[in-house]
């Protein structure tokens, strides 16, 4: 690259593809770093804010999604690194969550991951995702509350599907906000 071109690229903060796809970190090799400064296991999810590995890849979710779906499938990965997976991609946009979330429906039912990473990657704490409590009027979101109901994944999961679809998850993320606890628009 000239010396013009990067000048360029420096003061209007445009990072060129060929350094984009350099900077870009792989997904399997980031989560086991984690897993590996964690001492082997992921005891509180919230703990991963505390790896910049974890933020590089959860502020941009959208270049992992493929490689994320791989490593879900897989049968060589831990539920734990299958977990952090899940968690990594609750920035996704509505659409494509949306699919991740459908991915991850019909994985469980495939005998793919299990109920645990299915159900906090589908129904994670309100401080990562609330897609689902803020949209569920939304056609795409109520089909797939429905799809994952019929799939009987478990009790727990039907009555808390039934509690958003009564925008009583709702209530509950709006309280949370009133209390500082989630930022606005989380």
């Amino acid at each position: 690259m000239s010396i013009a071109m990067s000048l360029i690229c420096m003061l209007t903060h445009v990072v060129p593809a060929e350094a984009r796809e350099k900077s870009k970190v792989a997904l399997r090799p980031t989560i086991e770093t984690v897993m590996e400064k964690m001492g082997g296991k992921l005891v509180e999810v919230q703990d991963l804010f505390g790896f910049p590995e974890f933020i590089r890849v959860y502020e941009h979710p959208e270049r992992h999604y493929n490689e994320a779906l791989d490593l879900l499938k897989a049968k060589d990965v831990k539920d734990d690194e299958k977990l952090i997976a899940t968690y990594a991609m609750q920035r996704l946009t509505r659409k494509t969550y949306l699919e991740f979330l459908n991915a991850l429906l019909d994985m469980r039912v495939a005998g793919a991951i299990n109920d645990m990473v299915y159900t906090n990657g589908v129904f994670p704490p309100p401080e990562w995702n609330t897609t689902l409590q803020v949209h569920y009027r939304d056609p795409k979101v109520m089909a797939f509350l429905k799809k994952a109901k019929d799939a009987n994944t478990s009790y727990e999961d039907s009555c808390y599907i039934d509690k958003i679809l009564s925008g009583d998850a709702l209530k509950d993320v709006e309280a949370m906000r009133e209390r500082e606890e989630l930022p606005p628009g989380r």
